[in-house]
């Protein structure tokens, strides 16, 4: 029968008692070999590639090097309590291969369901002793004696490692230690593997949302900026054109206001469905945000015709929907450019499909329309909005509103990102989404960014004298701003000015920063590190290439974007991501922010993974200079 064990000393010898003396050099080569097994254990876990790879090679490893006769891993049945089963074993293992066979891929007694209730070494110095109706006797019924020792994680038992041999009381004091400490070593094996495992599968996510739309699982326009060249190439070399088809539903706000958001999701979803269906292998499908897509045909069949391909294309979404009545009718209208005859970057050519929807829809919508030479990228609001900006400009129109970041373990406010506003004459008060596109695009953004570099720097020095417990101020750093202006000049002029030093200083650059030319970008950024000044990198995980800028450019912190914040708690996968970027953080020794945190769910999840800082409505809206002191009151942070 088994018991648990308790080391013994090793047998004492007297002088002419010879079977003493062939049992101490049976235990030495058996301790050998055991030596040699925990070598051989010990190179296959560095090596291991996978869990299930190693709980093979260990068993097998017991029977050919460690001249055993059988080896088997147990794990508790986890629809069977009380069971285990067998999930890797050596060869010899033919009574326990029968027993799978039959159908019996469970056991409640044996050796292994015995250590693992114990959580101790369990050993049977002789198996022929079980009864045959036992589990055990069946296993070893070719064997004559086995061991069983517990593979714990965080103490906890995860399985169970179990050896047998032809002797019996084949298992001396001294090698069940020695399996002990390997077996102890395999469980941390095991769990390395499946945190790696767990890793490389959040990673993988990870990636996977940043070139695809979260609703619709469509690929984004991060996916088609980075495929661009690459899905063009074919069709260039041999002289075919490739239409570029940017579609707009018509009147979707009003769906969404009729029938709900969630119904709207839906549409969107089938939408994505049929017009990926429509396409085929002629091309790629992107949701490029809200209710517009693009479509790029790099594959057209020209045979078919481009006004037949989006007539047809246009019946489609034309059908009911299932997710709302039939009386529903959903159109849309569509510009479409040619590449690389109308243009050649993907940015130009998303400017001409643009510039032709504009004019579908200023003819009244539902339909389509192909891009003109004396179609101007620009519309006529578009120039009016230019002229406003620069009249912006001198007046001295824009403001900086500023919003708290929270320091979760510390409970505090610690510091603060300046966001501008524009204060326009007759539309009142302006997010930067109506006019920074524009502003990068002229250039304007250069004048713009070194005025809330020096504000901002200003404002931050005025509140260090009034004694406001703040750390620093992250201002915000167009692509444009690195290689159009002088940002290392701007920067320390306006450390000088202020008095700031370097460190108190936070400049969050977006992944666009890094496309063009980005070795120039790299050494601008380089010197103002070396300048002391601090670097994040925003909406971390959205971009097509987050995880390769973090080996090229040393950075300080990492802010979540927000569309992960938004969908946890509840959604195993963005709660998934979001663990894993901040344990990614930690490895690299980077500071996380999480933006956008507007639940005190979000919060507390946040707080359990160790986050640094939050931001968002949760803790203020962005509020003006002479409101930022009342916030330091604010229950939310006291």
């Amino acid at each position: 029968m088994s018991a648990s064990i308790k080391h013994d000393s090793s047998p004492s010898l007297d002088a002419g008692d010879s079977s003493a003396l062939d049992e101490m050099f049976l235990r030495s080569d058996t301790l050998t070999r055991a030596l040699r097994l925990i070598v051989s254990c010990n190179h296959a876990m560095m090596h291991a590639a996978d869990e299930q790879t190693l709980l093979n090679e260990i068993c097998q490893l017991a029977v050919d090097i460690g001249g055993y006769t059988m080896a088997w891993v147990g794990f508790p049945d986890p629809t069977r309590a009380g069971y285990v089963m067998p999930v890797s074993w050596s060869s010899g293992a033919d009574s326990l291969m029968r027993l799978v066979s039959a159908g019996r891929g469970y056991f409640r007694r044996c050796l292994v369901t015995e250590a693992l209730q114990q959580q101790v070494t369990t050993m049977d110095d002789d198996c022929e002793e079980r009864p045959g109706k036992d589990d055990e006797g069946i296993i070893a019924s070719d064997f004559r004696s086995g061991v069983a020792i517990p593979l714990l994680c965080d103490d906890k038992p995860i399985g169970a490692l179990s050896i047998y041999s032809a002797a019996a009381s084949g298992f001396g004091s001294k090698e069940l230690r020695l399996f002990e400490a390997m077996t102890a070593d395999l469980a941390f094996g095991i769990k390395t593997l499946r945190a790696r495992k767990e890793h490389e599968a959040a990673k993988k996510k990870l990636d996977y949302l940043a070139y695809h739309d979260h609703l619709t699982g469509a690929p984004n326009r991060f996916r088609l900026q980075a495929q661009f060249t690459e899905l063009t190439k074919p069709a260039v070399s041999v002289g075919r054109q490739s239409p570029m088809l940017l579609l707009d539903l018509d009147n979707f706000r009003e769906i969404n206001d009729a029938w709900g958001h969630d119904c709207g999701d839906k549409i969107l979803v089938e939408v994505t469905e049929r017009l990926v269906a429509h396409v085929g292998s002629q091309g790629i499908v992107c949701r490029h945000g809200g209710d517009e897509f693009a479509i790029l045909l790099y594959n057209f069949d020209a045979a078919r015709g481009l006004d037949r391909f989006v007539q047809e294309l246009l019946a489609a979404l034309n059908e009911p929907y299932a997710a709302v009545s039939s009386l529903l009718e959903v159109t849309a209208s569509i510009g479409v450019a040619i590449h690389p005859a109308h243009a050649e970057t993907l940015i130009d050519l998303t400017r001409a499909a643009d510039a032709a929807l504009q004019r579908i829809k200023g003819a009244g919508k539902s339909g389509y329309h192909v891009f003109s030479e004396d179609m101007p990228f620009e519309a006529e609001a578009q120039r009016a909005l230019l002229a406003q900006l620069r009249q912006a400009i001198r007046r001295g129109e824009f403001v900086l509103h500023y919003q708290p970041k929270y320091d979760v373990q510390q409970k505090k406010i610690v510091s603060v990102e300046a966001l501008i506003r524009w204060q326009h004459p007759v539309h009142g008060l302006i997010g930067p989404a109506s006019f920074i596109s524009l502003a990068e695009k002229t250039g304007l953004i250069v004048p713009i960014g070194d005025w809330v570099i020096d504000t901002a720097c200003t404002q931050f020095a005025i509140w260090k004298k009034t004694g406001l417990p703040l750390q620093r101020i992250a201002i915000n750093i167009s692509a444009v701003q690195l290689r159009r202006g002088d940002l290392l000049k701007t920067v320390s002029d306006a450390l000088r000015q202020s008095g700031l030093c370097a460190p108190e200083i936070e400049l969050e650059l977006t992944e666009s920063t890094f496309l063009g030319d980005g070795e120039l970008a790299f050494q601008s950024l380089r010197d103002l590190r070396t300048l002391g000044v601090k670097l994040s990198l925003d909406d971390f995980g959205t971009g097509y290439s987050s995880l390769s800028y973090l080996k090229t450019m040393r950075v300080d912190r990492l802010k979540i974007d927000r569309s992960f914040i938004h969908d946890i708690p509840g959604q195993a996968d963005a709660e998934a991501i979001v663990k894993t970027i901040i344990q990614l953080s930690r490895n690299l020794n980077l500071a996380v922010t999480a933006e956008g945190v507007e639940t005190a769910a979000q919060r507390q999840m946040l707080e359990e993974f160790e986050c640094d800082e939050i931001q968002g409505y949760l803790i203020s809206r962005p509020v003006p200079a002479e409101e930022l002191p009342n916030l330091f009151s604010s229950p939310i942070v006291s």
